[in-house]
């Protein structure tokens, strides 16, 4: 039956003085629901509307009877101020009242669910119950971006056979709807969600100004009273491609509901009736790409035009020219220079080193915006220069620079495993002081000729160690010299006075014997020195008590 509305638009119409033809034009052109011919003629011929047309056709109410009826009200009632309240709940405590009870005649209610709401919706319209509505969100009208300034991401996951999971990223470009899909087997971190954005830019030919995230982990670290701090790797890409963020609530489906509805749209038209014929990627892969395109040709529900269409004639006009990225991973998007004995490679006329394991191959190299990254045969990254704005200069990070050997490390610590004792750090600091010159190399090859002359002899850990401590004490650290230490200590000839206890004795003597034959100083007093000054200054000595003295040895006893 056609509503009353309907009804009342056709009256209205009717005496705006429009013809039936008119009338019938008018609605199609309104996206209204147009009546058939003998009904909308019908409608036409009526000189005035019927209070209540559907009067003749109304049904008896299920739940409209006693008790059912008195019951409902009441329980409406008593949760008026309860504006969660669950229909569903009303008729489970109906079940529970009529049913369950013994004591009442009933086997089962009137209606099932969708009726007693029903019912209970015509008791709120006829006002003979009330109930509070819903504290809800407040919504406001969305406008429109510009073309190609904004994409909104965010990523999904599905289960198909054999527990198979297919993770899969949506970027919905907002002014045209034009959505793309990358699927993977696990889950997306940082590193491979900047790549997905890429390969997406690199689809549709440029960039967008804005992206629109949800606080997904990949992409923001933190948030704070709405200060959000962004992942290491995707605050790069952002700097790197210029591009500006706006990221919504979190766990608020509302705030980006073009994009969970891609989502929705893709777990439901793609997945749904294909889950049980996906066992593995190369089962995605190829399905995936055809239809997303299917999907672009069709007019979107949302702005009844086609996604494609709009993108082509409007939104690849406004996106902004690509960049290089470091997450680009085509072949054609990296150089490459053939080395030889040489480790550096040229460009933009400077030198920048590589690794010398590059040397003898082929290394590849991407300039992106002031960073040279530099990958092996393999395009695996292995470092990242800054590309200077000198010319002609040579730079070299330093863990390229000249690292000496340090394989006698490792051969002291293999000795120090077998034949380790309390000497044995001084016997290797010993070693290294001894063989200074040209130090790593002349190290390596000595320790490497000890080790081999321990292997070779195969001393007990008594014979090593006096040989270590008696090496120690008489600074015989060369290898010709440890060597016949070694070799007495397992005879068992080694002196019994080392070499150092019989240089300090020595020099103890001979300071006990320079002191002993030093000759004894002369004491005089100062009476002497007093009459050798009187003599030189002319000056009469006088003896104590104002007499002269007669002899010498006065003025000493004086």
């Amino acid at each position: 039956m056609v509503k009353i509305t309907v009804q009342e638009k056709i009256h209205e119409l009717k005496l705006a003085g429009m013809a039936l033809d008119e009338i019938r034009q008018y609605l199609v052109d309104h996206h209204e629901k147009v009546p058939c011919d003998k009904t909308l003629k019908k409608y036409y011929d009526m000189k005035e509307l019927p209070n209540d047309p559907a009067a003749n056709l109304a049904k008896d109410k299920a739940f409209g009877v006693e008790p059912f009826h008195t019951a409902i009200i009441t329980i409406m009632e008593r949760n008026s101020s309860n504006s969660k309240l669950c229909l569903s709940s009303v008729y489970d405590v109906l079940e529970e009242k009529f049913v369950d009870d013994e004591q009442m005649p009933y086997t089962a209610l009137p209606g099932n669910e969708q009726t007693l709401r029903n019912y209970i919706h015509y008791l709120e319209d006829s006002g003979q119950v009330t109930r509070d509505k819903k504290a809800g969100r407040i919504y406001d009208g969305v406008f429109e971006t510009a073309p190609g300034e904004q994409m909104q991401i965010d990523f999904g996951e599905t289960t198909c056979r054999d527990r198979f999971k297919v993770h899969y990223i949506c970027l919905l470009l907002h002014y045209s709807r034009f959505l793309i899909v990358i699927c993977q087997d696990h889950k997306f971190n940082s590193v491979e969600a900047c790549r997905a954005i890429y390969t997406a830019f690199k689809r549709i030919g440029g960039r967008v100004l804005h992206l629109v995230i949800d606080q997904d982990s990949v992409f923001v670290q933190s948030e704070q009273y709405g200060e959000v701090v962004e992942t290491t790797v995707f605050k790069d890409f952002l700097e790197e491609q210029e591009l500006d963020l706006r990221v919504c609530r979190k766990a608020d489906p509302e705030t980006k509901g073009a994009i969970e509805n891609c989502v929705k749209f893709v777990q439901t038209r793609f997945f749904s009736a294909r889950k049980a014929d996906i066992s593995s990627m190369d089962d995605v892969w190829g399905p995936i790409a055809k239809w997303q395109k299917r999907a672009n040709d069709r007019i979107h529900k949302g702005t009844y035009c086609v996604p494609s269409q709009v993108f082509e004639q409007y939104e690849k006009k406004a996106l902004r020219p690509l960049l290089p990225s470091f997450y680009e991973t085509t072949l054609d998007s990296y150089k490459f220079a053939d080395l030889e004995g040489y480790p550096f490679i040229t460009y933009s006329s400077n030198q920048y080193s590589v690794p010398k394991e590059c040397c003898f191959g082929r290394v590849y190299y991407k300039p992106v915006k002031n960073k040279l990254y530099i990958y092996d045969s393999n395009h695996i990254y292995v470092c990242t220069h800054t590309i200077s704005e000198l010319k002609g200069k040579k730079f070299q990070l330093d863990e390229h620079k000249h690292q000496e050997p340090t394989q006698w490390y490792d051969t002291a610590e293999r000795m120090r495993e077998k034949w380790n004792c309390t000497e044995f750090q001084h016997f290797v600091n010993g070693v290294k002081k001894e063989n200074s010159r040209g130090i790593n190399n002349q190290l390596n090859n000595q320790f490497r000729a000890i080790e081999e002359e321990f292997e070779k002899l195969n001393p007990t850990r008594e014979q090593a160690t006096a040989a270590i401590n008696y090496a120690c004490k008489n600074f015989r650290y060369r290898y010709s010299q440890f060597k016949v230490v070694l070799k007495q200590a397992i005879e068992g000839t080694l002196p019994d006075r080392d070499k150092a206890s019989e240089l300090a004795a020595k020099k103890a003597a001979a300071e006990a014997e320079a002191v002993y034959n030093e000759p004894e100083v002369e004491k005089k007093s100062l009476g002497v020195y007093q009459l050798y000054f009187n003599n030189n200054a002319g000056i009469s000595p006088v003896a104590p008590g104002g007499t002269m003295p007669e002899k010498q040895e006065d003025y000493v006893n004086a």
